[in-house]
């Protein structure tokens, strides 16, 4: 399930209004192009991998296989391969720290924005936890099989919210500030209007069939996201959603064996764009 928290004012309802099961959903006719990028030799196992993000306009992805390439976001030709580069998505080098943008930090333990407020955790997390959003005065995280939100002022917990996901690690959120900021979720996963003030449910969106949400992404009201469907990782799909209506499909070529190596997705020049393998590119029109 993906849940999109709304900035603006919405007329609560009593309780949340499912929406009719969708029809079957078209698929993107075929990829405007997929693009393998050459290995580096010898580079069997994946250690790192980055992406896909866009800088100075073009499609930026990484992993120990292929290094670092750029492609034209239009035609997917790789501009520039660096085959010697390491990671370019700095980590924390603290294993305890699992967030940290320089004003807002989250360890096993605690939430802290930095030199204002520190909020203790009830229980440490394990796995899970989301990189936080703030939307409308308050600071929201998904942790294990709930939300919270934190008042961005005082660090006060206002509002917690459970029931979303049944299986730990595979509830997120995206995006944040005005607009919508959205939370990916298992067991049917789809979009959720959620207040992010009071964490009220206001309406739920279409579903899609899968067990695991690999990988998210927002732009305005646009969601996409990497979605597993099977306990052997070997099918996963890329769904589409435009606002909470589901838009298309479309099924990732299946592997050779257990897909085990993260997953990116993201919206940018009216496309989703995926990297997977370490190796492969595939852009898909909105």
């Amino acid at each position: 399930m993906l849940l999109a928290c709304g900035d603006s004012n919405p007329s609560p309802s009593p309780s949340p209004s499912p929406s009719p099961s969708p029809s079957p959903s078209p698929s993107p006719s075929r990829p405007d192009w997929q693009k393998r990028v050459d290995d580096i030799p010898g580079t069997a196992v994946l250690t790192w991998v980055n992406g896909p993000v866009l800088m100075d306009g073009l499609i930026r992805v990484g992993s120990s296989a292929i290094g670092i390439a750029s492609l034209d976001p239009k035609t997917g030709k790789i501009v520039e391969q660096d085959k010697q580069a390491g990671s370019f998505i700095a980590k924390p080098t603290d294993p305890d720290v699992l967030y940290d943008d320089g004003s807002v930090r989250v360890t096993r333990q605690t939430v802290e924005r930095l030199g204002k407020w520190t909020h203790d955790l009830d229980d440490t997390i394990d796995v899970g936890a989301s990189d936080p959003v703030v939307a409308s005065g308050t600071l929201i995280m998904a942790i294990d099989r709930h939300l919270i939100g934190l008042h961005y002022l005082t660090g006060e917990r206002v509002w917690e919210t459970d029931g979303f996901a049944h299986q730990p690690g595979t509830l997120r959120v995206l995006g944040g500030g005005k607009g919508l900021s959205a939370v990916a979720l298992a067991d049917g996963p789809g979009p959720v209007s959620v207040e992010p003030r009071t964490g009220e449910v206001l309406r739920t969106g279409d579903t899609v069939a899968a067990r695991m949400v690999l990988s998210a992404a927002r732009s305005g009201g646009v969601l996409a996201m990497v979605v597993r469907r099977d306990r052997e990782m070997l099918h996963d799909s890329v769904v589409a959603f435009d606002g909470l209506e589901l838009r298309w499909e479309w099924n990732l070529p299946r592997p050779d064996g257990p897909r085990i190596d993260p997953i990116g997705v993201l919206i940018a020049d009216d496309a989703v764009f995926v990297f997977y393998d370490g190796r492969y590119v595939v852009r898909l029109p909105l």
